[in-house]
């Protein structure tokens, strides 16, 4: 396999030899560094690498430096902050074919982002592998499992939500009940009454109860 690294002031005269036209490549990778929301985080310009593993088909990699201030990021922020680059390369059409004359056909493939010893990999050739950021071939972060921690979250507060909600309805009806709708109601007897109610009937305290019901009282009427 023939594997080159190209850096954007050499770029036209090493794949020049190989037949190769590189106008496209190096106007993207110089728009890439003026990127204000990825440049911020690069220590340095970006570089090509490519492979040439079918004849007349090469396979682009980008290579970034990054900068402390890329690695104090979380791991969602940097796949985020990454996958602008795939972005851009869509918008290029790159991630197809980017053009690099009559007799060849090119695509970039890869984006590697550096840091000291660690490298950050995002693979564009495929969606499975575009949803996840590796870090030393091992992946870190992936959106479709981001996704499913997202589900479970809602679910449990969707389940919380319709607890409240039942001891709300039963505090209320309480209430009705014992006040004939208010009629008879009288605060310093009646909360704490309802309330140990609940209390008794969720297994919960007769504090919790009445928080949730003012809660729920005061999510009425936003």
């Amino acid at each position: 396999m023939k594997k080159i690294f190209i850096i954007i002031p050499i770029l036209i005269f090493v794949l020049s030899g190989c037949g190769l036209e590189t106008k496209e490549a190096e106007t993207f990778l110089k728009e890439l560094s003026k990127n204000k929301s990825l440049s911020q985080y690069l220590s340095g310009e970006p570089t090509l690498e490519y492979t040439n593993s079918i004849k007349k088909y090469y396979e682009f990699k980008i290579n970034l430096s990054m900068n402390k201030k890329f690695n104090k990021l979380s791991d969602k922020e940097k796949y985020k902050t990454l996958y602008q680059v795939y972005e851009l390369i869509k918008d290029k059409g790159f991630s197809y074919k980017i053009s690099c004359g009559d007799k060849y056909t090119c695509s970039v493939d890869e984006l590697h982002a550096k840091y000291n010893n660690d490298d950050y990999t995002i693979d564009f050739k495929d969606g499975y592998s575009l949803n996840q950021l590796e870090k030393n071939d091992e992946v870190i972060f992936d959106v479709e499992d981001e996704k499913e921690k997202s589900k479970e979250n809602l679910s449990e507060e969707e389940t919380q939500s319709s607890s409240d909600q039942i001891i709300y309805d039963y505090m209320e009806n309480e209430f009705n009940r014992i006040t004939n709708y208010g009629e008879n109601y009288t605060p310093e007897i009646h909360d704490s009454m309802v309330a140990e109610l609940a209390s008794k009937k969720f297994g919960i305290t007769a504090e919790e109860a009445n928080e949730i019901y003012v809660s729920m009282s005061m999510n009425k009427y936003k």
